[in-house]
């Protein structure tokens, strides 16, 4: 049986135009990102884009010249913010707007048969929605959670 909840290691990296909008400057709707205060250097979040009004788009590109908006990355660098993201297991609702239709853009992890845990992986047109389904039901899939933003400590070598 698998846990309800995880952390694994995570990397978030200031998000740029392509991580936040189609190629016809639509905002990706379902896109996951944070949000760090430029003021108190803390991370919020997760925030979901779910609009997609003239007036929320605006606001997204504020944020976004602004340097205040973070997606996750697979890639771990010193220079960016290493962290242990809080996931939790996924359900049907996470994935689907309905029984046939898969959302676009849903960050997700998928643990492997081997414990592994391989992320962070986006839903596209190509995604196989049975598959999803299948490893809903097998408890192998989780999307990101309530966040603390625990630093996750790098040690370095001597």
């Amino acid at each position: 049986m698998q846990t309800e909840i995880i952390k694994v290691k995570a990397t978030l990296v200031r998000a740029s135009k392509l991580d936040l909008f189609s190629n016809d400057e639509v905002p990706k709707v379902n896109k996951i990102l944070f949000y760090k205060d430029p003021t108190k250097l803390k991370f919020t979040g997760h925030y979901r884009i779910y609009e997609t009004d003239s007036h929320s788009t605006n606001e997204l590109y504020q944020a976004l010249q602004l340097g205040c908006l973070y997606v996750l990355t697979a890639k771990h660098s010193e220079n960016d913010f290493c962290f242990k993201l809080i996931l939790r297991m996924a359900d049907e609702f996470d994935f689907f707007d309905s029984p046939k239709w898969i959302k676009q853009n849903v960050v997700y992890y998928e643990i492997q048969s081997n414990s592994t845990v391989i992320g962070p992986l986006i839903i596209d047109q190509f995604t196989n929605a049975d598959r999803i389904k299948k490893l809903i039901s097998e408890g192998m899939l989780y999307v990101p959670g309530q966040q603390i933003f625990e630093p996750f400590n790098i040690k370095k070598a001597a």
